[in-house]
């Protein structure tokens, strides 16, 4: 298949990913830890030590990570994203074997960037192959675990990339500990 990457797609992984400045002192945008430790920059980029081949973690990585990982604004964070989702959409193009709305794949590249390419081989993409989409979205809301255990955020992220698969509409979550979910948007 050939899909395109969607604006849509981009604004849903924006707001997840969340543009921010780790620390307002120094200039550009510093990277930020993920819920698995992981220092990541701009919207979700994942910072590699480029020597090991690692992805820095925790409070022993931060100067590296500072190092590496700093953007300068938010043009250079956009850039950075769309070069990080291509892999993500040469994959699922390769992978996917049945036509699928624009939509439908920006919901799969989200994932895809969130969790990994690999994840989806397992159930989410053969059962979209075998024409069992429901199964594959099922699956989709499984994916709200890190190191950290069940987070309310990746189940709200989660949610949103479903109803974005099915329907094309940006709609975002809040969600309490206790996962009762709230469309916001």
């Amino acid at each position: 298949m050939n899909n395109k990457i969607i604006k849509e797609t981009l604004d849903l992984i924006k707001h997840y990913e969340q543009l921010n400045d780790n620390d307002a002192s120094m200039i550009g945008l510093q990277p930020k830890m993920d819920s698995n430790g992981i220092w990541t920059s701009g919207y979700g980029r994942a910072l590699v030590d480029k020597v090991n081949k690692r992805f820095l973690k925790g409070n022993a990585d931060k100067q590296k990570a500072y190092e590496i990982g700093t953007v300068k604004d938010e043009a250079q964070a956009c850039s950075n994203l769309d070069e990080d989702l291509q892999p993500f959409a040469n994959e699922i193009n390769k992978a996917i074997k049945i036509p699928l709305t624009n939509n439908e794949f920006g919901a799969l590249v989200s994932l895809a960037m969130n969790i990994g390419f690999s994840w989806l081989t397992k159930t989410i993409i053969p059962a979209i192959n075998g024409g069992n989409k429901k199964l594959a979205t099922d699956t989709m809301l499984k994916y709200i675990y890190s190191s950290a255990g069940k987070l309310p955020g990746l189940y709200a992220r989660r949610l949103s990339e479903v109803e974005f698969f099915y329907t094309g509409k940006l709609v975002f979550y809040a969600v309490d500990k206790n996962f009762n979910a709230k469309a916001i948007v």
